[in-house]
């Protein structure tokens, strides 16, 4: 696994909640989070094996209990810079995967995608098939990181973990020599410190 998707896992399933308050706040608010997310990757793997392996996408899936008291499924999909998809493809993939849970398991799932990389033009979220009169429409939340390049003041303020993680992200190109790089990663945790993060947090965060 690469460095780069395996440090997204670990950061996902650590602190899933902060995640989605911070990228996806109106899917947060339907959770209650007096009890844990299940994963079910090894579930997920098992069903997509074979489809796609070229991809440099993490995927997570888990369940987690509502305020009204059903279960969702969530699939979360970082598209890991370096991908190489079209926007097409990856709306399609999203799409199978979506319809592979519901047709293998019987459970609909809501599907989120987090984008890493820095094309401008790369702006999924829509798949839509015509055939013969009959049309399918799906369509799915997107994150995109590098549309936070023109809210670096918004992301400062925030005491969400993930402002850091994106500040992070947006700093990367920049950070060209060691002492630079240095300087950003001390920045960084400095923040996490003032910002009351569990040393846990800042741990994982320092470590991403």
């Amino acid at each position: 696994m690469h460095e780069e998707d395996s440090a997204w896992k670990e950061i996902l399933q650590e602190c899933f909640e902060p995640f989605l308050e911070f990228f996806f706040p109106l899917v947060h608010r339907e959770i209650d989070w007096s009890r844990e997310p299940e994963w079910l990757d090894k579930e997920f793997e098992s069903l997509v094996r074979g489809v796609d392996d070229r991809r440099r996408i993490v995927d997570k899936l888990a369940t987690v209990l509502l305020r009204d008291g059903t279960e969702e499924w969530i699939l979360v999909h970082i598209a890991v810079q370096g991908g190489g998809e079209t926007t097409e493809e990856f709306n399609r993939r999203m799409h199978r995967y979506n319809f592979l849970i519901e047709a293998s398991h019987g459970r609909e799932a809501l599907s989120l995608a987090v984008l890493t990389g820095r094309s401008r033009s790369f702006r999924p979220g829509r798949f839509i098939r015509r055939r013969a009169g009959q049309v399918q429409i799906f369509k799915f939340p997107v994150v995109r990181l590098i549309d936070y390049e023109g809210r670096r003041e918004e992301l400062e303020d925030s005491p969400n973990p993930f402002s850091t993680v994106v500040l992070a992200h947006l700093e990367e190109p920049e950070a060209t020599t060691d002492e630079r790089r240095s300087e950003v990663r001390f920045s960084l945790l400095r923040r996490l410190y003032t910002r009351g993060s569990s040393r846990e947090n800042i741990m994982r965060l320092y470590r991403f």
